[in-house]
């Protein structure tokens, strides 16, 4: 019986098939209890207007692209044999410990503790401190062995200092004055026939390098900036 229709036992086989009249696209049979035989005919289903399904392959993992199905990717790995992962943790660093991967470090900041940087802002930023040894200072490269130094007082710890200083030097005497006194005349602090200041005068320009700038400080062309030191 197909549904509440009875259906002749003796029609075992469709070999009782009308089709005289079926349709040449007939993709159906239906039976006719009037005739005791299956007719063909259509309204079946055939293809989608707009099919959805793309490559259909026996095994593979179905995935999609927004509009079609497509059943044709190997399916993800989700368990390992022989795991090479361990601690993976949200936000942290990861590193190779021996043969397994660790995502527990936080993430280098590219600034080692310690390092000296100048800043041109009037605080130092978050996790800085003023390196106060540098405050009107200039830094100086240290020598922490002899090798190569360039520096007169040789060897330093790290974050000593010096004191300004001039070069050692001499004047030469002006061969002008020389001439004002006689042959047997003296400039030694006890010359009876002439009279001169036992100093220097105040420096003038040479004529090429416009009026000598003179400070308490002997130093180079300079900018200020902040100098701090990383936590």
């Amino acid at each position: 019986m197909l549904g509440s229709i009875p259906i002749d036992p003796s029609l075992a086989t469709l070999t009782d098939v009308d089709d005289a009249l079926a349709p040449a696209d007939a993709d159906v049979l239906t039976y006719d209890s009037m005739s005791g035989k299956w007719v063909a005919g259509t309204g079946g289903v055939g293809v989608e207007s707009d099919p959805k399904i793309g490559t259909l392959t026996n095994g593979k993992w179905c995935t999609t692209d927004g509009s079609v199905v497509n059943c044709a990717a190997d399916a993800p790995v989700l368990t390992e044999s022989d795991p090479q992962v361990n601690t993976l943790s949200e936000g942290k660093w990861c590193y190779v410990n021996g043969g397994v991967i660790d995502c527990t470090q936080d993430a280098p900041s590219g600034t080692p503790s310690g390092a000296v940087m100048a800043f041109n802002l009037t605080s130092c930023p978050t996790g800085w401190s003023e390196y106060t040894p540098a405050k009107g200072r200039f830094v100086r490269g240290v020598c922490l062995t002899s090798s190569g130094c360039q520096d007169p007082d040789g060897v330093r710890s790290v974050g000593s200092t010096q004191a300004d200083a001039f070069q050692g030097h001499k004047h030469a005497f002006d061969n002008d004055l020389l001439g004002r006194f006689g042959s047997s005349d003296t400039i030694d602090g006890f010359n009876s026939n002439a009279s001169y200041d036992n100093k220097t005068g105040n420096p003038v320009s040479d004529g090429t390098n416009d009026s000598p700038r003179t400070a308490s400080e002997t130093r180079s062309k300079n900018v200020a900036l902040l100098y701090c030191q990383k936590d």
